[in-house]
């Protein structure tokens, strides 16, 4: 695994909790992923995996909502989003992470 050191754009928590709550509210769409860019950044800790999401906002909302459907973490959901990184009218990049 990579230990290349990596660090996510500060934000405002509400920003992230407001995309949280539509992504819970979106309808799952897996054939969404055909529209978007998928990227696995490296992480510092061996025991925890990042996804980055970007494209456009409806779509990168819509495979969100696929992967945490598809979750199979403990609990509610091991998958969280950690940062909203770029977030313009139509286009849209988010942080995923899941424990390992």
């Amino acid at each position: 695994m990579l230990d290349a050191h990596f660090t996510a754009a500060p934000e405002a928590p509400r920003t992230r909790h407001g995309l949280g709550e539509q992504i819970r509210h979106r309808s799952p769409r897996p054939g969404a992923v055909a529209h978007i860019a998928v990227s696995s950044p490296p992480s510092r800790l061996r025991f925890l995996d990042y996804t980055r999401l970007s494209g456009p906002r409806d779509d990168v909302l819509d495979y969100a909502a696929f992967l945490f459907a598809t979750d199979t973490g403990w609990g509610d959901t091991a998958l969280e989003l950690v940062s909203v990184e770029e977030e313009d009218g139509e286009n849209l990049t988010v942080l995923l992470a899941k424990p390992l």
